[in-house]
């Protein structure tokens, strides 16, 4: 499933409640790396128009449009307003609208036999507003030509409603190749407040066999930890993309032991490594000492302190070998056997 950004996200930080700036800050701060990175493990899609309809509201992403918002939220001393502004640029610059996304040249349709439930006449509060039936009817189009599920994410309109089933009466859609001639339409489209709720919604056992890079394999361990955090009952507003990191050597040590996308332990690798990060290891954590005794002293670099852990407890008896700080933030350092003894 695709998220498609709306104007409202974009704004967010503007005018959500105060208790609210830094986590719609932390949003725009995910998407944007999510971007800037090129990682394609779901597709990442712009409302229709979305900076021209910004702009006539007189939201276009600028200092002054935020300054307000973080200074009096005391964020100022954590982020930086022209980041923020530059961030938001960027996910607008480096994202495609819908439609050019997915190579539709235009949906035409009855405008007045567009419904929805709930109904836009229950949701016009809005100071952005809700000029989306154009970007709900791609959605659709979307769904017709390409079997693609997308989400929208909207702040605002999930305070109504996180899910809006739209109708579609006599439509014509354009592609590059045909005019697709339909004559009813009907899909559940989800809400969703924001990318991370979005991300608790993906399939991460599908993004792993995408992943190629140890940057798109940090996003999906940062995935499934959200997932896991959230499962347990546990607040999902404190995990960052940079609450936990990956060594140097761990994404080359996994396919040394089939713990690597497609291959025999990847799903098991995916749970324990996830599970550890969020605070429910699924095995045992052991000290890693310098050698085999329990007396002798545990492994040290720097003042992060050396654990092991098992990813399988079958005759290869694999483990997940990690750093730990006392403060309880976690390097992911390699793979290895159970005869292993070196931390990377």
């Amino acid at each position: 499933m695709g998220a498609v950004i709306s104007p409202d996200f974009c704004v967010r930080p503007a005018l959500c409640n105060i208790d609210d700036v830094e986590n719609s800050i932390k949003d725009i701060i995910i998407l944007e790396k999510i971007i800037r990175l090129n990682i394609t493990l779901f597709p990442i899609s712009l409302c229709e128009d979305l900076m021209t309809f910004i702009e006539e509201k007189g939201f276009y992403p600028t200092d002054k449009i935020f300054k307000k918002q973080i200074l009096e939220s005391e964020c100022d001393d954590i982020y930086s307003v022209k980041d923020l502004v530059v961030a938001l640029l960027n996910i607008i610059d480096r994202t495609q609208e819908l439609c050019e996304n997915n190579s539709i040249l235009g949906i035409v349709y009855d405008e007045k036999s567009i419904k929805f439930e709930p109904s836009f006449s229950l949701i016009n509060s809005s100071e952005i507003g809700y000029c989306y039936k154009k970007t709900l009817a791609n959605i659709l189009a979307v769904k017709k030509t390409k079997n693609q599920y997308n989400a929208l994410v909207n702040p605002n309109l999930y305070k109504f409603k996180n899910s809006i089933q739209c109708n579609l009466k006599n439509s014509t859609i354009y592609t590059q190749t045909e005019e697709i001639i339909d004559k009813s339409l009907s899909e559940k489209i989800e809400i969703n407040s924001s990318v991370k709720q979005y991300l608790l919604t993906v399939n991460t056992s599908d993004m792993y066999r995408k992943v190629n890079c140890i940057e798109s394999l940090q996003i999906v361990l940062f995935c499934k930890t959200l997932q896991i955090l959230k499962s347990n009952g546990k607040d999902t507003n404190s995990l960052d993309l940079d609450s936990f990191i990956l060594g140097n050597k761990f994404f080359d040590s996994l396919f040394k032991f089939q713990c690597n996308p497609n291959s025999k332990f990847s799903e098991v690798f995916l749970d324990t490594a996830a599970r550890l990060l969020a605070g429910f290891p699924k095995n045992q954590e052991s000290a890693f000492r310098v050698g085999k005794e329990t007396t002798d002293p545990q492994k040290q670099k720097g003042n992060k302190l050396a654990y092991r852990t098992h990813v399988t407890k079958s005759k290869e008896g694999l483990r997940l070998m990690y750093w730990k700080c006392q403060y309880g933030f976690i390097e992911l350092a390699n793979v290895g056997n159970k005869g292993e003894l070196e931390i990377l």
